[in-house]
């Protein structure tokens, strides 16, 4: 009998709203990642299939926390309905309606985990759980992963899923591509900080997750991942969530890694010196005592040139500013400038405006974008007037997405969706230390 009972009380414990919410959470965050089956048959991506199950799971558990997100984020969400209504609109009227169909369903699922996520932060204290440090580990996973394939790019993890548009020896942990992985790693190191600041996660998880993370920035050789990083000491000193000598000592990390190593060294602008890469330097002088380091694939450099990967962007800009001219109203609709308009001025598919407003412009039209920013300016406003640590975050985000666009890439926007959703609670990440350390334990 007591045997009987103490199996009930175990089921129990494990089918507890708390432990759901953990696992949906975590199945929610791992299906855009490498842990999921990324296609199937005819080239479709099965995450963006599986995802909105998660997500509308997240919401009907979390029922209570969505209602309280709709009372205090209401204009917010009616500002988003609106904007999800003209794409439909935009997609009704474009050249492309196809296209714009299958992107706006794409979009929609960004929107259920918007709402999944606040639904989770908003949730009572008693059966939520702390989401904050699961985003932190799964950024941390995707790091370790990115430094896995660095050095083992032949593992069968890496050429068994979806890489078959690899970056090597630039890696992206296979994401769509390095730089939306080297924004996304830059951006967990800034999570990390705070987390640790707030005893959000230990001194432990830190240095480890830490590591990993600096180590990913400096091999996805992403620009735009160092950018994101060095803005985020810039803000993180100015709203004292740095210290200087934080500061000073993560750019000394970042910056080993990438002068030691080729690749990285080369899309830093010193691919014509004789000093780096240090392990160039260090190999000559092995070679003077007879030791040599092994060859690898992460001695060679990615094909793409520094400067005219920058110009590119001139290209693309201009001819979504064409488009935007052409269509100011109604646009192309979602996801055509890539499918369509793209493969006209550079000659192959998947290369949107590579900037987040002229890109939003060239398929919504201006009264889309407009929509956009008002939805952008109420978080901004709920940012700066309630936690301006999130307003970090959100500035992080936004400016990444100034040279490139990674609305195609579902791990970045479940995080982006997640920085949005820890705006719109009153307390943002304080929220979490509500919660009994029980709790977090259980997350480990």
């Amino acid at each position: 009998m007591e045997t009987k009972i103490s199996k009930s009380i175990h089921l129990y414990q494990f089918l507890s709203k708390t432990r759901l919410n953990q696992m949906l959470c975590l199945v929610m965050l791992f299906s855009a990642t490498p842990l999921s089956f990324r296609t199937i048959p005819e080239g479709h991506r099965l995450d963006l299939f599986s995802m909105p199950i998660w997500a509308c799971l997240l919401i009907a558990l979390n029922f209570k926390g969505l209602k309280r997100a709709f009372v205090e984020n209401r204009l917010l969400l009616l500002n988003l309905g609106i904007f999800y209504g003209w794409i439909w609109l935009c997609a009704g009227l474009s050249p492309y309606f196809k296209t714009a169909f299958i992107n706006n369903v794409i979009y929609l699922t960004y929107i259920l985990i918007f709402i999944a996520l606040l639904s989770i932060i908003f949730n009572p204290s008693k059966t939520g759980i702390n989401v904050h440090r699961l985003i932190f580990y799964s950024i941390a996973f995707l790091g370790f992963l990115g430094t896995l394939e660095f050095f083992f790019p032949d593992f069968w993890l890496f050429n068994g899923l979806g890489a078959s548009n690899r970056h090597y020896p630039q890696v992206m942990s296979l994401m769509t591509n390095p730089n939306p992985f080297g924004t996304l790693m830059a951006i967990g190191v800034g999570l990390a900080t705070v987390l640790k600041k707030q005893n959000l996660i230990h001194r432990g998880e830190f240095y480890l997750g830490m590591s990993f993370l600096l180590m990913a920035i400096a091999f996805s050789s992403s620009r735009n991942g160092w950018m994101v990083f060095a803005l985020f000491l810039l803000f993180g000193l100015f709203y004292k969530i740095l210290s200087l000598k934080e500061a000073v000592i993560y750019s000394l990390a970042l910056l080993s890694i990438v002068l030691f190593f080729p690749n990285p060294t080369y899309r830093f602008g010193l691919g014509e010196s004789e000093i780096f890469p240090l392990l160039d330097t260090l190999d000559n002088i092995l070679k003077s005592y007879g030791i040599s380091i092994p060859e690898a694939g992460f001695r060679s450099l990615t094909s793409s040139d520094p400067t005219s990967t920058a110009l590119s962007r001139f290209v693309l800009w201009k001819a979504a500013i064409a488009q935007i001219i052409k269509h100011p109203v109604t646009g192309i609709g979602v996801g055509a400038f890539a499918e369509h308009i793209g493969p006209e001025v550079m000659g192959r598919t998947g290369l949107h405006a590579h900037n987040l407003f002229l890109n939003l412009a060239a398929e919504t039209g201006l009264p889309g974008l407009l929509i956009f920013l008002i939805f952008l300016g109420q978080i901004i406003q709920k940012a700066m007037t309630q936690h301006r640590i999130a307003l970090t975050f959100i500035s992080l985000i936004l400016i990444s997405q100034m040279p490139d666009l990674f609305v195609r890439d579902g791990t970045f926007m479940m995080v982006s969706a997640y920085c949005f959703a820890m705006v719109c609670h009153p307390d943002g990440l304080a929220k979490s230390q509500k919660l009994k350390s029980s709790e977090n334990v259980a997350l480990i």
